[in-house]
């Protein structure tokens, strides 16, 4: 089975040039060769895990033989009003529980940030088939924001040899 495109459509541009928060990107996460104009050596670099990266969605892949349970953190930044509170809302993928925390972000001024986690773990011990899953988290401030990461979960059954 190929692994399905899965991508947003439709952008309100009004709502998108007033996010309430980022998720922040260090140089190194978005570096590119040609903009940066600095080699990057793949053979000296660790691997990472995707959800590892603070992008604003997460890519969580769980096999048969590898652990039943990832834990993700990520940084936010708020970029409009300056006392501002957020709790999140989460929709579990299929398969998957899932929860972030803490359940709500405080924030005190402009350009602060704030971490949080999200643990996800398998429902069930064994995989029979390849499927995949969807879910989100968003996070709702008590006036106007919403800032939505969707979520992507791939579960391989065992290898057959």
């Amino acid at each position: 089975m190929a692994r399905p495109a899965i991508g947003a459509v439709h952008v309100n541009i009004t709502i998108a040039a007033h996010p309430g928060l980022v998720y922040d990107l260090t140089a190194v996460e978005q570096e590119v060769q040609v903009i940066a104009g600095s080699t990057a050596h793949c053979s000296n670099e660790t691997t990472i895990l995707e959800g590892e990266l603070n992008y604003p969605s997460f890519s969580v892949t769980f096999k048969s033989e590898g652990p039943s349970s990832f834990s993700f953190k990520s940084t936010v930044t708020n970029v409009k009003d300056a006392k501002s509170s957020y709790h999140v809302e989460v929709a579990q993928p299929d398969g998957v529980n899932m929860e972030a925390n803490p359940n709500n972000l405080d924030f005190t001024k402009m350009n602060e940030k704030k971490s949080f986690q999200v643990v996800f773990t398998l429902k069930i011990s064994i995989l029979s088939d390849l499927s995949i899953s969807q879910g989100h988290i968003k996070w709702i401030s008590a006036s106007k924001y919403e800032v939505r990461s969707p979520i992507s979960v791939l579960m391989h059954p065992p290898s057959q040899r």
